[in-house]
């Protein structure tokens, strides 16, 4: 067979046929024609951005993880991704001319942001920084690139613009990202699989018309298919251990997720009956054998993209709520039934669903109920929080333990001390901004379409009587993103609240801020104190949290 090289159909000729040998068993030539086809389009690169990706990855000296199992998966360092885009308009003021990396948090429970830097001559390059290995997406017009990195690793991808503009199928559009660096086998490995869509909709229908007993059946089916699918792909393709585990683990964790959803969106309320052909009450304890399919233990189930999802259901799954008194006489009472909460839930997820509650899955929970108990004001020093968390902890794990202090140490640090804004881009932004209100306390509300009825909630319950009874020490800031769609319903909302403290400002000067913020959100609220430190970059916007905020502020006059 001829195997030319005239553009990306050919690239897709030399996929499908690499993939016909593969089925034949002829690895070695299949890799022979990807390896060709490789070369050639490294060849296709112009030689100035060829001569500076083979610069960005010789700077990589550290090896890669030999495993995920190791104890080196967890690390705080960056990582670095550089490209080129082939066939980029280069005219920066018609096209993108930033891409954003959303790399979550979990322990957090929040997604942060980092710009992708895009330059005229199509190369971009970004520092991104990682806590462990990542199996994640970067986004460029609207649409994303998966690839697998590592802390302290480079990674290069060339991508064809045709991908940022096509409207063929996501999982199709960067078949044919190609990859370089010491990474590169691994991306290839995990991005010729074909994994099942997660069909949302799909699921929801299948809520409205299954029972418990038939949709568990069905899942079973489809983890079975999906299994034996994945099972041939290792043994034919011979892939790495890490993407292997990855693949595997991707399969469980989406099948779990599917599972959670149904729990979830079906109805408990009678009220609810007629909208469904199926009434469905609560599930019985048998329905949750999927969460043995799940292992419990396993720190690189972090690198699936549905394990934020999965461990939110298991965190909110109805079969471990427990009901706190409703009525305490001190922040220490409420703890201690926090504590006493998660005891019994400890005690359900071992005895009725067999799961090790020391495992990395049951001890992350609870960091994040940690983190989330301490933002919401009950805890009001880091030794409270400490002490919190040496209550409800199962686990023996150092690096656990040691993301739980560093979370509380740095959440009081920030709460005591604030952040300087920072003398950068992004920084720049924000003081031209803020420069009006000199002296005053300012919560910057950076609000979206998305998310109104939250926001006029909050005018009407705590913005504005907060700012009629304090208007001559707090600023209300309000912020959004320019959309050329919105624009007349913009100044119409603008007008109607009278939000006399409003900008807009463009998608890439946004990005810069989401960056500075460490948010993806796009509703979410900064408070900067009078010394415009940055006190509190997800901030609570509530009568109390602001009550005493200045409170303190009064106290220090």
């Amino acid at each position: 067979m001829n195997i030319k090289n005239q553009g990306s159909g050919d690239y897709i000729y030399n996929r499908e046929y690499a993939k016909i040998l593969y089925e034949l068993n002829r690895v070695e030539k299949a890799k022979e024609v990807e390896l060709d086809e490789k070369n050639k389009r490294i060849n296709e690169i112009p030689v100035s951005v060829k001569e500076w990706i083979d610069s960005e990855l010789a700077k990589n000296t550290k090896k890669p993880l030999t495993s995920l199992d190791t104890s080196d998966f967890f690390n705080d360092s960056s990582a670095r991704v550089v490209g080129y885009i082939k066939g980029y308009n280069g005219n920066q003021a018609l096209d993108f001319t930033t891409g954003m990396f959303y790399p979550v948090n979990i322990f957090e429970s929040n997604y942060f942001s980092t710009i992708v830097n895009i330059y005229p001559d199509g190369r971009f390059e970004a520092n991104l920084p990682l806590s462990h290995p990542v199996f994640s997406k970067i986004f460029i017009n609207n649409k994303w690139i998966p690839f697998y990195l590592e802390p302290e690793q480079t990674l290069a991808m060339v991508i064809d613009s045709e991908g940022l503009y096509s409207k063929k199928p996501r999982k199709n559009r960067f078949k044919n990202t190609l990859f370089l660096g010491n990474l590169a086998q691994v991306n290839y490995d995990l991005i010729n699989y074909n994994f099942e869509d997660f069909n949302y909709n799909n699921n929801d229908k299948k809520t409205q018309e299954f029972s418990y007993d038939a949709y568990k059946k069905y899942r079973q089916q489809q983890l079975q298919y999906n299994l034996e699918n994945y099972h041939t792909y290792v043994s034919k393709r011979q892939i790495s251990s890490k993407a292997a585990k990855i693949l595997k683990n991707t399969i469980l964790v989406d099948n779990a997720v599917y599972l959670f959803n149904f729990l979830q969106h079906h109805p408990t309320d009678v009220l609810l009956e007629p909208l469904n052909k199926i009434y469905k009450p609560n599930a019985k304890d048998d329905f949750y054998t999927f969460l043995n399919t799940i292992p419990w233990n396993d720190q690189s189930l972090l690198l699936t993209d549905q394990f934020s999802s999965f461990i939110n259901r298991f965190e909110y799954l109805d079969r471990l709520e427990i009901s706190l008194v409703k009525t305490f006489s001190s922040d220490d009472e409420y703890l201690a039934q926090l504590t006493k909460k998660w005891q019994k839930k400890d005690s359900i997820t071992k005895k009725t669903f067999n799961i090790d509650i020391s495992g990395f899955i049951n001890n992350t929970a609870k960091i994040r109920d940690v983190k989330n108990t301490i933002n919401s004001g009950f805890v009001k020093n880091e030794q409270k929080g400490i002490e919190y968390w040496n209550s409800i902890k199962t686990t023996l794990n150092t690096v656990l333990n040691k993301k739980a202090l560093q979370i509380i140490n740095q959440y009081y640090t920030q709460k005591e001390q604030g952040v300087e804004i920072p003398n950068t881009k992004a920084g720049a932004i924000l003081k031209k901004i803020i420069a009006p209100y000199k002296g005053k306390t300012i919560f910057l509300k950076i609000w979206a379409n998305n998310g109104i009825h939250m926001f006029e909630s909050q005018l009407k319950n705590t913005i504005n009587p907060i700012n009629k009874k304090y208007k001559n020490e707090v600023a209300f800031v309000y912020l959004t993103e320019e959309n050329k769609y919105l624009t007349d319903w913009y100044v119409v909302f603008v007008k109607e609240h009278n939000l006399t403290n409003s900008y807009r400002i463009s998608e890439d000067e946004m990005n810069q801020l989401r960056q500075l913020f460490k948010s993806a959100n796009r509703n979410f609220t900064v408070f900067i104190n009078k010394e415009e430190k940055i006190m509190d970059n997800d901030f609570q916007l509530n009568n109390y949290n602001i009550q005493t905020e200045l409170e303190k502020t009064t106290a220090k006059k």
